[in-house]
């Protein structure tokens, strides 16, 4: 992996395989996004692009296993402790899934689901959870 600066996420050769499947999901992928970049992942339905984001914020099922070069923010999520990981999730990474109707509260309005969510980082400031973790 190059520690170039401005790289905010870089995949190199990243593979991944889900319990139970007998071949790799993602098989050498490779990928860059620089600081200012944004960057659309399309394509059919299946065809990883969810996948691709699970596995960059290390949001898999348990046992699955995930190989290449993987930095998000110069750091391996795969390598951060629990508390890390999420605050990294919650502070430089977020995930909006494709099915709202199983992710969002249809009682609640946009506004109050931000809300919710930043109430949580706020804890985990509170609680002395910070990102990126000393070294």
């Amino acid at each position: 992996m190059t520690d170039a600066p401005g790289a905010v996420l870089e995949l190199q050769q990243l593979r991944l395989r889900y319990p139970g499947s007998p071949a790799w999901t993602l098989d050498g992928l490779d990928l860059r996004l620089e600081a200012g970049e944004r960057l659309a992942l399309v394509g059919p339905s299946g065809c990883g692009k969810s996948t691709v984001a699970r596995a960059a914020i290390q949001l898999l099922p348990q046992g699955s296993r995930c190989e290449g070069g993987l930095s998000l923010n110069g750091h391996d999520p795969r390598r951060l402790a629990i508390p890390d990981l999420r605050a990294l999730r919650g502070d430089s990474v977020g995930l909006v899934f494709q099915d709202p109707m199983t992710r969002l509260n249809p009682l609640m309005t946009v506004g109050g689901h931000l809300l919710d969510t930043l109430r949580s980082l706020r804890k985990n400031r509170l609680a002395g959870r910070v990102f990126p973790p000393e070294r």
